[in-house]
């Protein structure tokens, strides 16, 4: 059950388009981490999918297809992660609670319960991903477990079958980040590069049974954040320099420079990604004609200044001012920007409700 809110003061987090989940920005780390280093980031905090949801103060998670409203029965969190049908929320004590129905191939796909309910077997998690139709959580040990639709090899564990349950990663225990695509899942390790597993994999030659398991994205040994979008990926590289593969792309696994030279954070959605900037605007490129039309290269989205965080799902984007007022463009079905309409818009719209405190 959720509640109309009066007001709120938030964070945003766009995520599961894919994903994304979507991770923020955090200072260019020359260090590489250690598995239970990881900081919270503004992005822990919104995620955009087949919604919106934010986590606002003290904890309350918010979700949005028309107007916002509170999420009833998630215990105080700190990081929201939303997929295709499906949002999850991890808590300040580490535990993961997740709720939303989803149908696959007509057949209904329980990835929670339809109300808020902790995913039994997880504890000690400090971070989650949201994919299409699964989901990751990321352990203090630097271990990752996933559990939802298994087809393409999504959930690491070496095979292709539906979980109800978490399953461990196989040969993953140096993780200090993840990230969920459509039908895979990517994880940054301590030394920053990057490992994918799932159908980002396709088209690639040779056996592709290994896309069940993680395998190593050459030529990204410098990644600070990644980020997953429903058939593409991208790292941020510590000189703030964005590269991507998959869909798109050269190929699975195969990086190209994207144009975005300075990036502070990047977020990844349907078939566009993202750039936030150092002094606050936000650049997007891909061929999705909702976030900012089709282009190859980086552009800037208009009227957007001092943001803190943005996501992309499939069809809107989303972005927050570091005022706490939060910004939403797009494809407007179901009135999925947040204005309290479903009529088509161009350019900016602001969601109703929430204004910082």
């Amino acid at each position: 059950m959720c509640r109309t809110i009066a007001s709120a003061g938030l964070f945003l987090v766009c995520g599961g388009c894919g994903g994304r989940d979507v991770t923020s920005a955090d200072p260019v780390a020359t260090p590489p981490a250690s598995p239970a280093q990881r900081t919270a980031r503004a992005s822990d905090r919104l995620s955009v999918g087949g919604k919106s949801c934010v986590v606002r103060a003290g904890g309350v998670v918010t979700c949005w297809t028309d107007h916002p409203v509170d999420v009833a029965d998630v215990p105080a969190a700190v990081q929201v992660a939303v997929g295709a049908g499906h949002q999850c929320a991890l808590t300040t004590t580490g535990t993961v609670w997740c709720w939303g129905i989803i149908v696959r191939a007509n057949i209904e796909f329980l990835i929670g319960s339809e109300l808020p309910s902790r995913i039994l077997g997880l504890s000690g998690v400090v971070q989650i991903a949201a994919g299409d139709f699964h989901s990751c959580a990321l352990l203090a040990s630097g271990r990752v477990q996933c559990w939802g639709a298994g087809d393409e090899g999504q959930l690491g564990n070496g095979e292709s079958s539906d979980q109800l349950s978490p399953v461990p990663v196989e040969g993953l225990e140096d993780a200090v980040e993840i990230s969920a695509g459509g039908g895979f899942t990517c994880a940054r390790r301590a030394s920053n590069a990057v490992a994918c597993w799932g159908d980002i994999f396709r088209g690639e030659p040779g056996d592709l049974s290994l896309r069940s398991v993680p395998g190593t994205v050459v030529g990204v040994e410098d990644a600070v954040q990644i980020t997953a979008g429903a058939a593409h990926a991208c790292a941020r590289r510590s000189n703030g320099s964005a590269v991507c593969w998959g869909k798109y792309y050269s190929g699975a696994l195969r990086p190209e420079a994207t144009g975005a030279t300075d990036a502070t954070e990047l977020s990844a959605g349907y078939d566009a990604t993202c750039a936030l900037r150092p002094e606050g605007t936000v650049d997007c490129w891909g061929p999705n004609q909702f976030v900012l039309g089709d282009s190859t290269v980086p552009n800037q989205v208009a009227g957007l200044t001092n943001i803190i965080t943005v996501g992309v799902g499939s069809v809107h984007a989303c972005a927050v001012r570091s005022d706490g007022a939060a910004f939403c463009w797009g494809y407007n079905g179901s009135g999925i920007l947040g204005n309290g309409s479903t009529e088509p818009v161009v350019g900016l719209v602001q969601v109703v409700g929430l204004q910082a405190l």
